[in-house]
């Protein structure tokens, strides 16, 4: 059996810089608050295989 321990910071949806939050390459991430400090917006996320996909918008 093969470990891959690749990390990566995962990206923006909307302006494709990297936000601060950082997963491993098989972590699924449904309906996770994704913030991003370019945007200075939280957006609800759905992420796989560093894929990341909004769901939902949120605005305070």
């Amino acid at each position: 059996m093969r470990y891959n321990n690749e990390k990566q910071q995962l990206k923006c949806p909307v302006c494709g810089k990297e936000t601060p939050t950082v997963v491993a390459h098989d972590t699924f991430v449904f309906y996770f608050p994704l913030y991003c400090p370019n945007c200075e917006k939280e957006y609800m996320v759905n992420a796989l295989n560093f894929n990341v996909q909004i769901t939902k918008t949120q605005e305070y």
